[in-house]
């Protein structure tokens, strides 16, 4: 249930942000069709951890549905 799983993810990133759970919780709000609160995550998350791998794969994975 995609609905559960951004509930529980960004409950974890209001805990603590991480790149992995911040690609994740972006993986599901794309998969949910919610394009700008995933392409504004994108771009919090690409300040806070400056180019890290697993954000890089979901842009590569996603940009289609990103245009960053």
């Amino acid at each position: 249930d995609l609905d559960q799983a951004e509930r529980w993810l960004r409950m974890s990133t209001d805990q603590e942000k991480t790149p992995e759970t911040g690609a994740h919780l972006i993986e599901v709000l794309i998969q949910q069709n919610k394009i700008e609160q995933a392409k504004q995550l994108m771009q919090q998350y690409l300040k806070l951890f400056n180019n890290h791998p697993k954000l890089l794969e979901v842009i590569n994975n996603f940009k289609s549905n990103l245009e960053l």
